[in-house]
């Protein structure tokens, strides 16, 4: 679900209670602050800090499946570039995407889900500044595949990925149905005696003859073989 944001004017005032400021970078003077450095090791006193991994604003997605051609979406709109969508982190503030793709005469249940994670500390929006939404670069971004609405493998994480690769099925259709595989059957022929003394035909068909070698054998076929 969405991020919530808080729409704050710092000229008014330090923001009151229950408000959230999250600090997007690097200030000027003034008071003082947490550190986020780790324990000093080593000689000289220094101190080795943790950075926070660097978070992209913009999220590249090349498409891709076994089928040539397929129209993607993004929330059920298609869009100009098939094969090759771009997400602005921003615009998973407002809902999560749902990536799709269709093809006429074919179907697949899958598909990914791109969100914003909610860690439960609301977004500054300051009109002052363009609107900046501080403490987005501090959010994580999770791609979770679906397949017929069940989770595939584990949702990743890809904060600072800039491009990420999606891979569908398309399965042809037969007219409105989804088409499946026909079922299929072994049998077992025990062939005795000299040379190629069976033969066996396929559906009547001539052309289909084969000549089971002596001893056992087994053949597999689709069902409605005959």
């Amino acid at each position: 679900m969405p991020v919530p944001i808080n729409d704050i004017q710092f000229d008014q005032g330090t923001p009151q209670q229950g408000d959230t400021f999250i600090n997007d970078g690097p200030s000027g003077g003034g008071g003082g602050g947490i550190s986020t450095g780790g324990t000093g090791t080593g000689t000289g006193g220094g101190g080795i800090s943790t950075p926070t991994p660097v978070s992209s604003n913009l999220f590249i997605f090349n498409i891709s499946s076994n089928e040539t051609s397929f129209t993607t979406t993004v929330n059920g709109q298609p869009v100009g570039d098939n094969k090759r969508i771009r997400i602005t982190k921003e615009s998973l503030t407002k809902e999560n995407k749902k990536i799709e793709i269709k093809k006429n005469g074919f179907f697949t249940g899958e598909y990914y889900i791109l969100e914003l994670v909610n860690d439960g500390i609301p977004l500054i929006k300051n009109t002052l500044i363009g609107n900046k939404l501080l403490g987005i670069d501090t959010k994580d971004v999770v791609l979770t595949k679906y397949n017929n609405d069940e989770v595939v493998g584990l949702p990743q994480s890809i904060r600072s990925k800039v491009s990420s690769d999606l891979s569908f099925k398309l399965v042809k259709t037969g007219g409105s149905d989804i088409y499946e595989e026909p079922n299929s059957y072994q049998v077992k022929i025990n062939v005795s005696g000299k040379g190629s003394p069976v033969s066996v035909l396929k559906n009547g068909n001539k052309s289909a003859e084969f000549f089971p070698e002596i001893g056992n054998n087994t053949y597999e076929d689709v069902e409605g073989t005959s």
